[in-house]
């Protein structure tokens, strides 16, 4: 009478091991495998600070691309061919390239004269001493609770905003995760231009008078400092300060007596984890 429930059991134990047997000899996703082999050790590891699976699935596929390209993750990426960027972008977002609708909330008709008049937050410090302190801010204390959200502006394949936002001339200008800077009606909330830079954007923006024009000066991770036309939104110059290896910027320029102070670093935690050494900065710009 005891042999049956053993016979049972060992049935099952059998099956078991013939399904386990059956998953590890079931083929891997070939970009699962280039997932684990090229980005696990940093997007798998929360001692990083690199997106972890699920931020990647938020972000666009062409974005993934762009970094793996000439990105902030071109180092990684250079070991692998288009395609197979192109494959590990659709295979961690989920979605097709190219298949993102065209971005909406563009600003209709002619914006007024730009001018640096009037409130204004500009900067990271706001001034030179970085005093962080709103001479005028417009509000009184006791009218915070009774704010409400006139509007809202979504960053495109981005999950995370780390720039701090600038406010002058009616515009606020602020930089993304996905690469991108905007220049917004501060009224409106929709945008008179977008500007693609060729990294994600972490600084605060500071707008200023050069010559006959106003530009947005900014940095990206990939190390280059940028001057933008505040009216067109086209590139006025880009540089880079430091071709070490790895440098970021992601401290916000700052313009002192027609001079531009641009602070760079040294931050590839993918590096650090792959035990490469970095070559020293060559000095302050």
């Amino acid at each position: 009478m005891t042999r049956l429930p053993v016979l049972a059991v060992a049935g099952a134990m059998l099956a078991l091991w013939n399904l386990s047997a059956w998953a590890q000899d079931a083929p891997q996703d070939p970009q699962a495998v280039v997932f684990q082999q090229q980005c696990a050790v940093c997007h798998d590891n929360p001692a990083t600070r690199a997106p972890s699976r699920t931020a990647l699935k938020a972000m666009s596929p062409d974005f993934v691309v762009s970094a793996l390209t000439d990105g902030i993750m071109k180092l990684q990426g250079s070991a692998l061919s288009p395609a197979q960027r192109a494959s590990l972008a659709e295979f961690l977002t989920g979605q097709k390239l190219g298949a993102q609708a065209p971005m909406a909330g563009r600003c209709q008709g002619t914006p007024k004269p730009f001018s640096l008049d009037g409130p204004a937050y500009n900067g990271w410090g706001a001034n030179p001493e970085n005093w962080r302190y709103q001479r005028e801010p417009g509000i009184a204390a006791a009218q915070l609770d009774r704010l409400e959200v006139k509007w809202a502006f979504g960053f495109p394949g981005a999950v995370v905003t780390f720039g701090q936002p600038t406010i002058v001339g009616r515009r606020v200008f602020v930089g993304s995760q996905n690469g991108h800077v905007y220049s917004l009606d501060a009224a409106a909330g929709c945008y008179w231009w977008d500007f693609t830079a060729s990294a994600d954007v972490r600084t605060a923006v500071t707008v200023a008078r050069i010559g006959a024009r106003h530009v947005a000066l900014f940095g990206d991770r990939r190390g280059h400092a940028y001057s933008v036309d505040v009216a067109t939104g086209k590139t006025v110059w880009k540089v880079t300060p430091d071709d070490a290896p790895s440098v970021q910027i992601t401290g916000a320029p700052a313009l002192f007596e027609g001079r531009l102070y641009v602070p760079i670093s040294v931050g590839d935690d993918s590096a650090a984890v792959e035990k490469r050494e970095t070559t020293p900065l060559k000095g302050v710009y």
